[in-house]
């Protein structure tokens, strides 16, 4: 399974996503989880599965047509930029400028260090 999205989040290893609770999805995803409904019984979700599962850096990626995936960092790889169709996109960036989506105020301060390196990878890339 292969998807274009933008990721939103990550964590060290799988133990960590795996602690995102119910009322966590609801508060990241409020347009794609409903008060009263189990996050992860929509098929919005996907989770794709490798051999090193459980020891690697996991990424919380908002794919087209207001999908979320759990994807392993050996499962993701860099794509020609385009415009992802999620609902949730403004609530994690203000803007996508032709190369990138531009990270919102409140995702840079809980990844500063990435937002840092921005402009590091896209000059690797172009």
């Amino acid at each position: 399974m292969c998807y274009d999205g933008v990721i939103v989040a990550w964590y060290d290893d799988v133990y960590h996503a795996d602690q995102i609770g119910e009322r966590d999805w609801k508060f990241m995803f409020p347009h794609l989880v409903m008060p009263d409904e189990e996050p992860l019984s929509r098929d919005f979700y996907c989770c794709i599965p490798n051999n090193t599962f459980n020891s690697i850096p996991h990424y919380i990626i908002l794919n087209q047509h207001n999908g979320i995936c759990l994807v392993p960092e050996d499962n993701i790889s860099i794509c020609p930029p385009k415009l992802i169709n999620n609902v949730e996109i403004g609530r994690y960036f203000c803007k996508f400028d032709g190369t990138h989506y531009v990270p919102n105020e409140r995702l840079r301060k809980a990844y500063p260090n990435d937002t840092a390196v921005i402009p590091k990878i896209l000059s690797n890339q172009y």
